[in-house]
């Protein structure tokens, strides 16, 4: 004797199923670049309190909260640090240190030097603002990073924890982290960007705002659009002494040159 399986028992073992096998069919996006500078990721969190993967491009803030998940480095990790949320425009072929970039929050202190911690005021910047000034310019993607900063040094921005969004219509998603980039920890030598931060059209020079820390130059360093630092007035100086200095070693070069070419004829 045959037995029935009752019709709403039917359909939600269909339903499980199917759900089963859509789970298992979807696949993580991942974003096509990789940034050797990030050492973590960014857990974003809304004004509930809850971790957050989306939203609207016109919330303010953006979102309340971002946490870092790498750990400050010495000496970022001592009293008076601070930690700011800038938003980049991904651009393929491009070195993701030459990207354009702004703020979407001010410097702020957090307590905990194992996961910098940054919060949003309430009339923050929302990532719609950000996308109209830099709009996305490699299949909707956004980057997120944290730059950290400290009195008596410069920016920490040669290594960041980062976040990696894409934006669709008027809504933003998390995309998965890379599992590796925690693995990769970075030394503290934000000096070497921090004194030559790209041009504007190539990547904005930006700093977290410290007390006591050292202003980084805006000259364009590095291919595209190489030049070198800002010179002193002592360099300068030099600079000019030598090409004195050379002037006149080949005046009398030439001098010396004329007198025996005229000794020469003389004698002839």
């Amino acid at each position: 004797m045959s037995r029935r399986i009752p019709t709403g028992a039917a359909l939600l073992a269909v339903a499980a199923a199917l759900a089963l096998l859509t789970a298992c069919g979807k696949k993580e996006e991942r974003v096509p670049y990789h940034d050797e500078r990030s050492t973590g990721a960014i857990v974003l969190y809304g004004a509930d309190g809850k971790a957050k993967t989306s939203g609207k491009l016109s919330d303010k803030p953006f979102v309340a909260k971002a946490v870092s998940q790498a750990a400050a480095p010495a000496p970022y990790d001592g009293e008076g640090r601070k930690a700011t949320l800038l938003a980049y425009q991904p651009r393929e072929n491009v070195s993701p240190e030459l990207w354009a970039g702004t703020f979407l929050t001010g410097a702020n202190a957090y307590s905990d030097a194992a996961h910098p911690t940054v919060e949003a005021p309430e009339q923050g910047f929302s990532l719609g603002e950000f996308i109209k000034q830099y709009p996305t310019r490699w299949n909707g993607l956004v980057q997120l990073r944290i730059y950290l900063g400290v009195p008596n040094e410069p920016t920490l921005n040669s290594s960041y924890a980062t976040a990696d969004l894409k934006v669709e219509g008027d809504t933003w998603t998390l995309l998965s982290a890379r599992s590796d980039a925690a693995a990769r920890p970075r030394p503290a030598d934000g000096l070497r960007l921090a004194l030559g931060a790209p041009a504007r059209d190539e990547g904005v020079p930006i700093m977290v705002n410290v007390s006591g820390s050292p202003m980084p130059s805006t000259t364009p360093t590095g291919p595209p659009g190489g030049g070198d630092l800002p010179r002193t007035g002592l360099n300068i100086l030099f600079i000019v002494g030598v090409g004195i200095g050379l002037v006149a070693l080949g005046a009398a070069v030439l001098v010396a040159a004329r007198r025996r070419n005229a000794r020469i004829g003389s004698r002839s």
